[in-house]
């Protein structure tokens, strides 16, 4: 178990703030583009998160470069 799966276990029995819960899913957002191949989590994907990760593909495909 990594520290961050300890921590969401040990927060999950508490009762978050709206802003505490909008930070653990932009964590968990940023996760799973960091690791896309990491396996589905619990959290469905919204179509911002899907937006965004379309635009990070397209910005790593323009800014590649050949050696």
């Amino acid at each position: 178990m990594d520290k961050f799966e300890r921590y969401s276990a040990a927060e999950s029995s508490v009762n978050l703030s709206e802003g505490e819960l909008r930070a653990q899913r932009t964590l968990e957002a940023a996760r799973r583009l960091m690791d896309p191949d990491a396996g589905p989590s619990a959290a469905p994907v919204s179509s911002i998160e899907a937006e965004l990760k379309r635009y990070v593909k397209q910005a790593y495909r323009r800014h590649s470069y050949e050696y």
